[in-house]
């Protein structure tokens, strides 16, 4: 689980910039340069993906896992 409740975040360069199953941003400026997808809630199946990609390694122990992204406040600038 990721929760970003505010402050600056900047990545400057990634594959994924921020992914796990669940994420939650409730505040914050959050700039990303991702060359696959800026924000990814997703595990082995792919279901529940935002963007177009998955991570190759996840286990497919993850297969009930509820997947979601949900953002509530703050800022967020994607470049992919």
């Amino acid at each position: 689980m990721l929760i970003i409740s505010g402050g600056n975040i900047k990545i400057l360069d990634s594959y994924e910039g921020l992914e796990s199953a669940v994420i939650y941003i409730h505040g914050g400026t959050i700039d990303i340069v991702a060359s696959d997808d800026g924000i990814n809630a997703a595990g082995d199946s792919g279901e529940g993906e935002f963007g177009f990609g998955r991570m190759p390694n996840m286990v497919a122990a993850d297969v009930d896992v509820q997947y979601k992204l949900v953002i509530t406040g703050g800022t967020i600038n994607i470049s992919c």
